[in-house]
């Protein structure tokens, strides 16, 4: 390509005739020809290039397409749907190889777990110090030890808050302030019943307590409203029953 454009410049330098002129047009067009399949020869081998670049990859992928990954083998117990859901594992809390495996029932609508994996209900724990010292307070309260059984009642409850008797404990200190004719120390003690243990089995008794303990107060009012709540809310209960006749 440099000897056609050394004799293209040389043949210029003579005072070129209409022949030469001709001559030298038609090397322009080859030059250019000549430069333009260059040009794509010089793509061509850039393709070539960036294709073998990417060929490695691409070889590593196909040959991952034909793996099959290694799927959880989930033993099933009759009734169980296959297409429930597997329970987790966590390695480390693993339990010894001898410790009951975990199982998981489909039923109906409804997924069961049993064996190490189920989780238990967390249910508040009574411990054999709380069911002493409640018995012995109650005790206190059956004797008409009132202010000892005040004491009782208030430390089983600042140590047992959870305990599945605390709404009983505050129910009977109410009695207690009630007793003793305390009466609005019992309307705070049987509200704090329906305040604190709202779905306890105490509250109709403790609004049944509430609304005499307001009356006794001389709030005819909030007792009357205490009385109608009971009757709203409870109305079947043992406790509306027993609300005293205006």
């Amino acid at each position: 390509m440099s000897g056609l454009v050394a004799l293209a410049a040389g043949t210029g330098c003579a005072g070129p005739s209409a022949a030469e002129a001709s001559q030298m047009d038609q090397f322009r067009k080859e030059i250019t020809k000549v430069q333009a399949d260059n040009d794509r020869l010089n793509e061509r081998v850039s393709a070539l290039e960036v294709a073998q670049g990417k060929g490695a990859p691409d070889a590593k992928r196909k040959e991952g397409a034909g793996e099959v990954p290694k799927l959880q083998v989930v033993k099933l117990m009759p009734g169980q749907d296959p297409d429930a859901p597997a329970a987790e594992h966590d390695d480390d809390d693993a339990s010894p190889d001898n410790a009951e495996p975990t199982v998981i029932r489909a039923e109906g609508n409804r997924v069961t777990q049993s064996g190490r994996g189920k989780d238990k209900a967390k249910e508040p724990a009574r411990s054999a110090q709380a069911k002493s010292d409640y018995d012995a307070a109650v005790a206190l309260v059956k004797r008409k030890q009132y202010d000892r059984a005040l004491e009782a009642l208030a430390g089983f409850l600042v140590r047992f808050p959870d305990d599945p008797s605390a709404d009983n404990a505050m129910y009977w200190r109410g009695e207690c302030f009630f007793a003793k004719g305390d009466y609005a120390r019992a309307a705070e003690e049987f509200l704090g019943v329906t305040a604190r243990f709202p779905n306890g089995n105490k509250v109709p008794d403790a609004l049944l307590k509430l609304g005499m303990s307001q009356a006794k107060s001389g709030d005819k009012d909030k007792a009357a409203d205490t009385f109608a709540r009971l009757r709203r809310e409870y109305p079947a209960s043992d406790a509306a029953r027993k609300i005293p006749r205006e």
